[in-house]
């Protein structure tokens, strides 16, 4: 999403009432804030104080130098010296509520801006800034208030379409996101960030082709934005358009190589690509660069199956577990690499596992199956394969697997039904049961 949303006010010029050296030194501080010094220009504003501290001014831009430098602490100590020297300037507040935000003190940011806005409840900005600390703490009905009343406000305020197209994305109403994000674009065609926003709510719509138009023009108008770059590839991915998933991903690699979840990413599309190999290569890099990624784990274990090594998928299942206890198909794939393993009965219990974090996952009953199946528990072997179909009436593994224990259970038409509905579903392995148990 967007790096930031607030805005700062800039920097105030009033000098009157200065002795003539503090003057001096507070116009060299805003030259050199003007020209990006700002280290230069915190000693100047420093200075100016020394000489004369009772201007409220001096601290309130010394403080905006040193949010620009991100010393928000600092900023907010600045900010309170200028509020006790005066009281009544609405845009101390905003500007001390946005320090406050950038250390995550949401309420009290609200509360300043509160003030800002009883001071003069016609500017839109604080507006716009409390939706934002409304948004971070999940005040989603709040935030969107704030923000209609900033835009009421200024129609033209293009950030506060973009702060509201945001949270309407939070709360899943894309098409409504779309309108303001669109809205926010008209106002400035070249933010490369509305185009990225946007990109995302269309996702939420599964307008992908749409989404790929946004990436590119944000790509267009910001050729190193990795994260836009990270973003179309896993549009391309859900495309499955592969080879162009792995494009998108080395550029956004080349711009940001310490993002693990752009390797994580590249891997499964290498994976699904059968370059296997290069696969595991891009989720252990995921790893190196966060050991607690434990998704990237979890494709990496993927694919040791996939290549049987089965005893290097279940240490990564088990690391993925670890990360995320929640994780029923970390559960369902770990019992699966034992059973490959021959370790039933472990199998079984992993499996169980994973049923009861999830009770709606018919992969999970379709493993228990066979599990069974291989435990010579052929009720339940059936019973696990019904569930599975009713859960998920596609998987033609779950029928053959009723085929099986129906015949071992002496039930030949029931098995033979069984294997019929697996052919049909894909499960070729059925048919060779059929000639030979079925047609005599």
């Amino acid at each position: 999403m967007r790096k930031t949303c607030y805005l700062f006010i800039a920097l105030i010029i009033t000098c009157s009432g200065y002795s003539q050296n503090a003057e001096e030194y507070f116009k060299s501080g805003v030259s050199k804030n003007n020209i990006k010094d700002y280290i230069g220009a915190i000693a100047d504003f420093t200075k100016s104080i020394e000489l004369d501290s009772t201007h409220a001014e001096t601290y309130l831009n010394r403080g905006k130098v040193k949010n620009i430098l991100q010393d928000y602490v600092g900023a907010i100590a600045d900010y309170t010296k200028s509020i006790l020297r005066n009281p009544n300037d609405a845009s101390t507040y905003d500007n001390r509520g946005t320090a406050k935000g950038d250390i995550k003190d949401f309420e009290g940011a609200i509360a300043d801006y509160d003030k800002s806005i009883e001071i003069d409840p016609h500017n839109s900005r604080p507006y716009s800034n409390r939706g934002l600390a409304k948004k971070n703490l999940q005040d989603y009905a709040g935030a969107l208030a704030d923000y209609d009343k900033a835009i009421v406000l200024d129609p033209k305020y293009k950030i506060a379409y973009v702060n509201r197209g945001n949270v309407k994305s939070s709360l899943k109403d894309f098409k409504g996101a779309i309108a303001d994000l669109t809205e926010a674009n008209v106002l400035d065609p070249e933010d490369a960030d509305i185009y990225y926003d946007r990109g995302a709510a269309k996702i939420g719509i599964e307008d992908f082709n749409g989404a790929i138009t946004d990436y590119s023009k944000a790509i267009e108008l910001n050729p190193d934005f990795a994260n836009a770059y990270a973003n179309r590839a896993n549009v391309k991915y859900t495309l499955k358009d592969y080879p162009g998933s792995i494009s998108d991903n080395n550029k956004a690699i080349e711009l940001n190589p310490d993002l693990a979840v752009t390797y994580s990413n590249r891997g499964n599309a290498k994976s699904d690509s059968h370059d296997l190999t290069g696969a595991i290569e891009d989720y252990t890099k995921a790893i190196e660069i966060d050991p607690e990624f434990g998704e990237a784990y979890y494709n990496r274990a993927s694919v040791k199956s996939d290549i049987k090594d089965y005893t290097g998928a279940v240490a990564d299942y088990q690391i993925a577990i670890e990360k995320d206890s929640s994780f029923s198909m970390a559960y369902n794939n770990l019992g699966w690499a034992k059973f490959n393993l021959k370790r039933f009965k472990e199998a079984l219990v992993d499996v169980n596992k994973a049923i009861k974090l999830d009770s709606t996952n018919s992969v999970a009953y379709d493993s228990r199956a066979e599990i069974k199946f291989n435990l010579n528990d052929n009720k339940g072997c059936i019973e696990d394969s019904d569930i599975a179909l009713n859960l998920n009436p596609n998987i033609a593994n779950s029928y053959f697997l009723k085929g099986r224990s129906y015949y071992r259970l002496g039930k030949k038409k029931e098995a033979c039904n069984s294997w019929s509905k697996a052919v049909e579903l894909g499960k070729t392995e059925a048919s060779e049961y059929i000639r030979k148990y079925c047609n005599n």
